[in-house]
């Protein structure tokens, strides 16, 4: 198997994250630090929890919610990481039922959930919304409600379709899909007029999409690495905006990819990030800018 990497991510990533990056750090004042070192914070009168905006739950050995959290209201951030939480009641949740103007940030990550909760996509304000390292089979059709959507993260489940109606995200630019069992290059993803970063490593897809919509698309930045691709159709680098496409651990040999049409203009493209890059003084690792030797 050939190996080709048309350039790093890394750099690109990290300015993604800076820029969806919000500051919830300003301030402790109102903010539930319940981990392992402050798990009696729990046990605080539930008085004293309905001033909160920020409930933070890191860390907990917990498989259920604590129902005294669903008194809690105007919500903006959620964090549950690493807490062995394997789903939510079927009576929905009243933290966020309570919530829905105000929830802008949700963290999920490392738990055991293997459904959404819905009441999740009546939260019009919604901005950041992360699953990642979960059990989740699918993504809720219901997801067209974020309107304000920025940036979601479901990697590391078991995923194996994206929905449709994921193109009436507008206002989302950074996606994150790495680790599932995505077969298929949804063209929704060149539909999101603000899509910027995709990331799509070790995952099954073996075909790009052969489309114009590549030439309208707001990519920059895509990561394919561990996939399972033969070859990439011409407009991909011809007509796209991409400047930063990782094809690492794929089928695809690289004298076979230095001659396909529109190579040049990706180099290009490539070429003149790299040098924007350099003038503005950040850090590059110029040994992943360019093609694998």
């Amino acid at each position: 198997m050939g190996a080709v990497q048309c350039c790093s991510v890394k750099q690109p990533r990290r300015e993604a994250q800076d820029e969806m990056k919000q500051d919830v750090s300003k301030s402790n004042s109102g903010i539930l630090r319940s981990n392992k070192s402050t798990s009696a914070l729990i046990n605080q009168k539930i008085e004293s929890a309905k001033k909160l905006r920020q409930l933070n739950l890191n860390d907990l050995s917990v498989k259920n919610l604590d129902a005294r959290f669903d008194q809690l209201n105007n919500i903006s951030v959620i964090s549950i990481v690493n807490c062995q939480l394997e789903g939510f009641k079927d009576t929905g949740i009243d933290v966020l039922k309570n919530s829905i103007d105000t929830l802008k940030k949700v963290n999920f990550t490392k738990n055991a959930i293997s459904k959404i909760p819905l009441e999740l996509f009546k939260c019009p304000d919604l901005q950041i919304v992360n699953f990642s390292s979960n059990k989740l089979k699918e993504i809720p059709d219901q997801i067209n409600q974020l309107r304000n959507l920025r940036e979601l993260d479901f990697s590391h489940n078991l995923i194996k379709n994206i929905p449709a109606s994921i193109t009436v995200c507008s206002q989302i630019k950074v996606i994150t899909l790495n680790n599932n069992h995505i077969n298929e290059f949804n063209l929704a993803f060149l539909k999101l007029p603000n899509l910027e970063y995709l990331y799509m490593s070790q995952n099954e897809i073996a075909i790009l999409p052969d489309d114009q919509l590549w030439a309208v698309s707001s990519l920059k930045v895509l990561d394919l690495e561990s996939n399972s691709l033969y070859e990439v159709p011409p407009v991909v680098f011809k007509q796209s905006k991409l400047h930063n496409l990782n094809l690492k651990d794929n089928h695809i040999l690289r004298s076979k990819l230095m001659k396909m049409d529109g190579i040049d203009e990706y180099q290009n493209r490539r070429k003149i990030k790299m040098d924007i890059v350099v003038q503005n003084n950040l850090d590059v690792n110029y040994d992943l800018c360019g093609l694998d030797k």
